[in-house]
């Protein structure tokens, strides 16, 4: 920068000093009569840190002063300035613990050459928004989400026709706020001079509203998030045309809504992201649907869908998710899924579909979740297997899979959850599990044998075992009560006989043990080692002679327990009152019914 030879000892009151930037060049400092505005802002508010705090979130402005090293407020936590005036133009104090009403005479609104503002994720004590939020003309970012604003939304918002963003987001939480606009002028605060904005997101206000008399002049959006507004009724036929440069659309949790999705959806060539979960719509999805070919996300679970899938799906090669949870899509899988070689999270769980699956599936070799779940396939789960070893969530519960658990199941070295509950199988448990597996589901599966401990002692992570229902015999591995995750383990309904395998060096973590229809008899002194047990489930088994309650005592946690329907089982107390168990919150059922 060239200083002028020329010097004067007038003195503007605007007048700023020059700094030097990280990249060495000048700039201007902060404004005094700026660094004054902003400490007056701080005197408005206290600091208080969120109960639900989990991102080291801290008090940005508690820091702000004109002392010390950093008295240029350009310098401040959460201030940007225009490097040739020194005015403050940004504002970032998001998750700053801000605490306390913005009132209407908020020093705030004396910076007037504010671009951008940012006060998400504060607490504004429910006061309403301010309309002199419109005296910032010069704002293209506002953002004021999650921040315990209450009462409507000023219409003067509309105002602010240089806003390019705008979020004004209510929190999931009862405590985060309430607002709504007054009837009829939704389309008066949103659409009116607003020819700049590209991102609306209004999730959570109450907007109570059809949908037509939301969308005006609004082609430029490219991201549009309208979730939990109270909108109702259906949705007008080329509703779609007027929103070309759509790429984020999310209208979910609006149950009010309904009718069928217009084929003007196909007009949204931009759309990457939609969706339409918890919404009331129904019929079939239009076939300009499946031509959204940058389509990389999409949900319309919860819904009243119904009809086929096409083989056009094959078109939508960038998804990565897909969900069509809980509707009514019927017939089978097209082999054109397999063209969908990005998919990480598949879920068509909750459906009318059937037929087997298609051996094109195998191609998705990135999922990580898939979901077919209450169904009626059929076939070999081995088909359903493939070549997913990317997979770390399976559920193929309710369906009509038959055949055996395939050996190659040890090769998904990623797999948490195996969920294949009422199905057709038969056979023995695999040999091995993946090591990583969580939990596993194998009830009313079909399966016979034993269970080895070889394949169950290296699961070192298993915390959820349910093998109810099925017809294992012989007795239960000792392994499975040294497993150091396991909390919740249920073997009800099978054949198991013998004695229960505890060893006396156990130091099992299970809370939850249940054992009911077997033909166990024997309950060994060492149970007494699975000293976190809260419910203990032993009815209608072969246990008989005298068991001494007694070796219950160290199972301080125990709330319910039931030896109930075991023919010829009695029960006896030491005298010692040391030894006899004291529950806080005790059930115990020792009835004979049923013979």
């Amino acid at each position: 920068m060239v200083i002028h030879a020329c010097c004067c000892f007038f003195v503007s009151p605007h007048s700023h000093s020059l700094k030097k930037n990280a990249s060495g060049t000048s700039s201007a400092a902060c404004l005094p009569h700026q660094s004054s505005i902003l400490l007056q802002l701080k005197a408005e508010f206290t600091f208080q840190k969120p109960t639900d705090d989990v991102n080291d979130t801290y008090p940005k402005m508690k820091y702000w002063n004109t002392e010390g090293d950093v008295s240029d407020c350009c310098l401040w936590d959460g201030i940007s300035c225009d490097t040739a005036t020194g005015h403050v133009t940004a504002i970032d104090l998001s998750s700053s613990w801000l605490y306390g009403p913005l009132t209407s005479n908020s020093s705030l609104f004396m910076l007037l050459h504010l671009h951008k503002l940012n006060f998400a994720f504060n607490n504004f004590a429910s006061c309403t928004i301010p309309s002199e939020f419109s005296k910032l003309s010069r704002l293209t970012y506002l953002n004021l989400s999650s921040s315990v604003f209450s009462g409507h939304i000023p219409y003067v918002i509309s105002r602010l026709t240089n806003l390019v963003v705008l979020d004004l987001s209510v929190g999931t939480s009862t405590t985060d706020g309430y607002l709504y606009v007054r009837q009829g002028q939704l389309g008066r605060l949103i659409t009116q001079n607003m020819t700049n904005l590209r991102q609306l997101y209004l999730d959570g206000t109450n907007l109570s509203s059809p949908v037509l008399e939301f969308f005006g002049n609004l082609s430029s959006l490219t991201h549009l998030s309208l979730q939990k507004c109270y909108l109702f009724g259906e949705l007008p036929k080329n509703i779609f045309l007027q929103l070309p440069n759509l790429q984020f659309m999310d209208l979910s949790r609006n149950y009010d809504l309904k009718g069928k999705l217009p084929d003007s959806i196909g007009n949204l060539k931009s759309l990457e992201l939609l969706d339409l979960r918890y919404c009331n719509f129904s019929g079939i999805v239009p076939p300009s649907f499946w031509n959204l070919s940058q389509l990389s996300k999409f949900s319309l679970a919860h819904n009243h869908f119904n009809g086929q899938l096409p083989h056009t799906i094959g078109n939508l090669a960038k998804l990565t998710e897909f969900s069509l949870l809980d509707n009514h899509f019927s017939g089978g899988l097209p082999s054109s899924l397999g063209n969908l070689r990005q998919l990480n999270y598949l879920t068509l769980g909750y459906n009318n579909f059937s037929g087997e699956v298609p051996t094109s599936l195998g191609n998705l070799t990135q999922l990580i979740y898939l979901d077919l779940s209450y169904n009626s396939f059929s076939g070999h789960i081995s088909s359903v297997l493939g070549n997913h070893t990317q997979l770390k969530h399976l559920y193929l519960l309710y369906n009509r899979f038959t055949g055996r658990i395939p050996s190659s199941l040890e090769k998904f070295t990623q797999l948490e959850n195996l969920f294949l509950s009422s199905n057709l199988l038969d056979g023995e448990l695999p040999v091995s599990f993946p090591h990583t597996i969580k939990i596993i589901y194998l009830d009313s599966t079909g399966l016979t044998g034993s269970i080895l401990s070889t394949s169950i002692a290296n699961l070192t992570f298993l915390y959820d075992l349910v093998l109810s229902s099925n017809s294992f015999t012989g007795v239960i591995p000792w392994s499975l009560f040294e497993l150091p995750c396991l909390d919740s383990l249920s073997l009800d309904y099978n054949q198991f006989t013998g004695s229960l395998n505890i060893s006396s060096n156990s130091s099992s973590p299970l809370t939850y043990l249940s054992l009911i229809g077997n033909k166990l008899g024997g309950v060994p002194s060492s149970v007494s080692k699975l000293t976190m047990l809260t419910e203990l489930y032993l009815s209608f088994n072969d246990f008989s002679g005298t068991l001494d309650f007694g070796i219950f005592s160290a199972l301080s946690s125990l709330e319910y327990l039931d030896l109930s329907n075991n023919r010829n089982l009695s029960i006896t107390s030491t005298t010692t009152t040391k030894s006899t168990p004291q529950f806080a919150l005790f059930t115990f059922v020792l009835m004979q019914q049923y013979y």
